[in-house]
């Protein structure tokens, strides 16, 4: 089944909406705003990580979680707990969207 949104147009939009939360995050307004994007899709990370069996726990780390937003510009650092002994088979389990493999570390070091 072919996606709706041709791949290469996914990524226009992307490129498109970045350059408009950094454009616009110089207005003070369109800032609290953009920011307010930023709290809702921390929640809806937060709900769609948590729901994979063996999360115990999500920590935001580095500048969202000092409060340092740069809409456009930041992302979302996590720490993820979590109680498995495999920890492959978890990663395995984290919802992936679209042709964007995983973000997330396979290294069996990095948990």
């Amino acid at each position: 089944m072919s996606p709706l949104i041709p791949p290469r147009v996914q990524r226009k939009i992307v490129e498109h909406a970045k350059n408009y939360l950094v454009r616009s995050s110089r207005h003070s307004t369109l800032r609290y705003v953009n920011s307010r994007i930023y709290d809702a899709m921390e929640r809806v990370i937060r709900a769609q990580l948590g729901s994979v069996h063996g999360v115990r726990a999500i920590y935001l780390c580095h500048g969202l979680a000092a409060g340092e937003c740069y809409p456009g510009l930041s992302d979302f650092d996590l720490a993820i707990v979590f109680d498995d002994p495999d920890p492959l088979q978890f990663y395995d389990r984290f919802p992936r969207s679209g042709d964007h493999s995983s973000a997330i570390s396979r290294s069996p070091n990095c948990h």
